[in-house]
């Protein structure tokens, strides 16, 4: 999958994903930077299971993401298809809540990959934090227990994720230091040229 990512250094793929973080957020967009966390193949990828130490997980997998986060606000985060031991990873608490959120202070909305329902449980994701879910969901969000108290709270918890990380974008991008800009768009004065013979 190295076609789909910076680099296999942690260090260096973090910084680059902060920086593209940054500047594309400057311009108003959400980014959700993809796989969170561990999805090193495309071969029987959906369920597959990874058995790794805490310290490997942290210091090799979760580092780029972790350096997107603090050093370049990433407002977004796609969650990957690969289970972390037994527990797909965008329904692990420990990893979107406890430390994604809690620890790193990630303050953006999270998305699935691709849905598949066999796999990616809608309720245990938004009790996990996993936000919206990439096509499919929909289908199987209508189905969960909107009596379910807990539920509904994570469901609310949710929704705001994705307006804050909306609105930050907008923010961002209404507050940043034009100056600094080395392209310019004007779409309000669209000036039209004819190009020379």
């Amino acid at each position: 999958r190295n076609s789909e990512y910076y680099s296999e250094d942690a260090y260096l793929s973090g910084v680059m994903a902060a920086e593209t973080s940054r500047g594309a957020m400057s311009m108003g967009m959400n980014v959700y930077i993809k796989h969170f966390v561990a999805n090193e193949t495309e071969t029987k990828r959906t369920g597959l299971k990874t058995w790794l130490t805490e310290q490997t997980l942290r210091e090799i997998y979760c580092r780029p993401f972790e350096i997107a986060v603090k050093r370049g606000k990433a407002n977004g985060m796609m969650t990957a298809f690969n289970r972390l031991g037994s527990c797909w990873a965008g329904g692990s608490y420990a990893l979107m809540t406890e430390v994604l959120r809690n620890e790193w202070g990630f303050r953006g909305a999270t998305v699935t990959d691709y849905y598949s329902s066999g796999l990616m449980n809608v309720e245990q994701g938004l009790k996990a934090g996993n936000d919206l879910w990439l096509t499919g969901g929909q289908n199987n969000a209508k189905n969960i227990d909107t009596s379910d108290k807990v539920v509904m709270h994570f469901a609310r918890q949710a929704c705001k994720n994705i307006l804050f990380a909306s609105c930050n974008g907008y923010y961002m991008h209404e507050t940043r230091d034009k100056s600094l800009d080395t392209i310019t768009i004007d779409l309000d004065n669209v000036v039209s040229r004819e190009l020379p013979p």
